[in-house]
């Protein structure tokens, strides 16, 4: 009997614990807007955040920041932080991206148009719990017409250097 107590309170701990929130973004606008949030948690909890949303043709920049406070009594300690932050995109079942080590850098994944979802997960552990910041970011894929275009002007322009070099020579 002690042991199905003792079984029935650590789940409930479990539980009470853990936190998934699922954020509905829609579409998301192209470069220069963005989606960003702070989105904080109490002291001791395990979390996994689900951003739904959709794009057109383009690459995702995502970033997700903890943001670190000090205890002001304790500066060995901290009063807001989070630790182990990590987030991955996903494509349905198939993940496309994945970062750890506190997402400090941001990560740049190329998209065909559909719907993804980023998922970022961590623990607060915090004296007051922990806070991170959110960036999502879409910008748009060239057209094939504007590669070609940048290189027929780099030809131009070996093409000016040269003759100029070569007019240059004439004259020494």
């Amino acid at each position: 009997m002690f042991k199905q107590i003792a079984a029935a309170t650590l789940m409930l701990c479990a539980v009470a614990g853990a936190s998934a929130t699922t954020y509905n973004l829609g579409t998301l606008p192209l470069a220069p807007a963005s989606y960003g949030d702070f989105i904080s948690y109490g002291p001791d909890t395990v979390f996994e955040d689900l951003f739904n949303f959709s794009v057109p043709d383009g690459t995702l920049g995502v970033s997700a920041n903890i943001l670190a406070v000090t205890s002001v009594t304790n500066t060995n300690a901290f009063a807001y932080h989070i630790s182990d932050l990590s987030y991955s995109i996903w494509q349905g079942n198939t993940q496309i991206g994945l970062t750890h080590s506190g997402g400090l850098i941001p990560t740049y994944t190329a998209l065909a148009a559909g719907s993804y979802t980023v998922k970022i997960a961590g623990e607060s552990d915090g004296q007051f719990g922990g806070i991170y910041g959110v960036n999502l970011a879409v910008t748009p894929v060239p057209e094939p017409a504007t590669y070609g275009l940048m290189l027929v002007g780099l030809g131009l322009l070996g093409l000016a250097t040269r003759r100029r070099d070569a007019a240059n020579d004439k004259f020494m």
